[in-house]
């Protein structure tokens, strides 16, 4: 009996090169612009509300932190079922309308303005999580998918996010108005969506979409040995015919486990990220663009970049969990010390930002595991599934998360949050397989076909 050859081996032992990085930064600019976005808001909320009306704890905020998020779920299952007739086809399409969103945003007139340009710059968002962390993953190798994943989306959220905070605090040190801070603060975030759109549009598509979907092995041999720099005589790919229906329907169980760990993940990530500046920051005593530089800085950043060298060796599934747990475990720490220590409740919040920002913020996150357990068939519809529950529990903490703090204090929303970090940490282990290491066809056990096997070098 025939073995089944993976045709994409020449791709997935390819040494890390100068067009795995180049396709990393491209498509890790419309992240970028969606930590800038999003963060953006959380460190200026106060301005906006007092120009705009509205209180932080009121329904206002949870709109307007919801907005996007809402956008993003309408963006991934729209781009999710387009991106299957093409990746690079709408490739950029996202990004514009990340840039044309933020440049309107920046010049509303009221709250509901806001509301909706926010929430149509979420569609771009929503499209960008679907179709980057396909693209990449397609073109990576398989030792070094991880980390480029990781940084590509893990980091370059938490950059944009520094951006953000400061353009707010130049803003404020340059003794401009409120407004105009909070005008130029959101308009700022147009720039690094706008500056990949033309990149975007001439990234190649990828090697796998070419051959197992349009079944163009010739332009997927070109692709590969652009990739690689090995020239291939052909790539021989069986075009697969099974319908999509019939991925979903096989992968369905882990489809379901992935979209649980990223709905755990997204509500104790979100609740910090869109309410900490504007309600932890005020317990500490510090203003909103101080907490937020400072947590980045000092915790966010060099967890991104630790998870960028121990996602490839510790594997996906570990450094989640453990991420996960020793997060939940500071904020156990946090909530314990009280008011009694305010140096000490800032170390332990950083502490948080730094393992949630290493497990999940830098794994199932980075949009990484609906890529790996996907057929190529399928890969951006179950992203786009992964995506949206991500979203839901993301929205679920932007309306939930301001009442817990209201009605229920500090205390009590973070044990909320410790208990979610706590589930994710045994679902991390338990769920799905790991990955680390192992070709996208090995993880979604994608049969290509017994005569698949890749061109010799010339």
């Amino acid at each position: 009996m025939s073995k089944n050859i993976n045709p994409f081996l020449v791709t997935d032992q390819s040494k890390l090169g100068k067009f795995h990085v180049k396709a990393m930064l491209i498509t890790g600019m419309g992240v970028l612009s969606d930590g800038y976005g999003l963060s953006s808001v959380a460190v200026i909320l106060p301005i906006i509300l007092t120009s705009l009306g509205g209180e932080v704890t009121g329904l206002t905020t949870s709109f307007l932190s919801a907005a996007p998020l809402m956008g993003m779920i309408v963006g991934s299952l729209l781009f999710g079922y387009l991106g299957n007739s093409g990746r690079k086809k709408y490739y950029g399409i996202d990004v514009l309308l990340m840039t044309v969103a933020t440049l309107l945003s920046a010049m509303s007139t009221n709250i509901v303005f806001l509301i909706i340009t926010r929430f149509f710059f979420g569609i771009g968002a929503g499209a960008d999580y679907v179709l980057s962390p396909t693209i990449l993953g397609e073109h990576c190798n398989a030792k070094d998918r991880g980390k480029l994943m990781s940084a590509g989306f893990g980091l370059s959220w938490t950059m944009g996010a520094i951006f953000a905070v400061l353009v707010a605090m130049t803003c404020s040190a340059l003794g401009l108005s409120g407004e105009l801070t909070w005008r130029i603060t959101l308009g700022m975030g147009a720039l690094p969506a706008a500056s990949v759109i033309y990149l975007r549009r001439h990234l190649p598509e990828t090697p796998r979409f070419l051959a197992r979907v349009q079944g163009n092995n010739q332009e997927a041999a070109e692709v590969v040995a652009a990739e690689t720099k090995q020239a291939t005589t052909k790539l021989d790919v069986q075009q697969d015919h099974q319908s999509v229906q019939y991925y979903l329907q096989k992968e369905k169980a882990a489809i379901i486990k992935a979209s649980l760990l990223w709905f755990l993940a997204d509500i104790a990530g979100y609740s910090t990220e869109l309410y900490g500046p504007s309600l932890i920051a005020k317990g500490l005593g510090l203003s909103s663009t101080s907490f937020s530089l400072l947590t980045h800085v000092l915790f966010s950043v060099p967890s991104a970049i630790l998870a960028v060298f121990l996602i490839d060796s510790l594997g996906r599934n570990k450094l989640q969990a453990l991420g996960a747990f020793l997060a939940g475990c500071a904020l156990i720490g946090f909530s314990l010390l009280g008011t009694s220590g305010i140096m000490g409740q800032f170390i332990m919040f950083g502490a948080f930002s730094f393992f949630d920002n290493l497990g999940p913020g830098s794994v199932v996150q980075a949009g990484i595991t609906g890529i790996e357990i996907a057929s190529t068939k399928a890969r951006s519809i179950v992203q786009a599934i992964t995506v949206t529950a991500g979203r839901c529990g993301a929205i679920l903490t932007a309306f939930v998360f301001p009442s817990l703090f209201k009605y229920f204090g500090e205390t009590v929303s973070m044990w909320f949050l410790i208990a979610i970090l706590f589930i994710l940490t045994v679902a991390s282990i338990v769920l799905l397989p790991e990955a680390k290491n192992r070709s996208l066809e090995d993880c979604a056990q994608e049969v290509i076909g017994q005569e698949g096997s890749m061109g010799q070098p010339l």
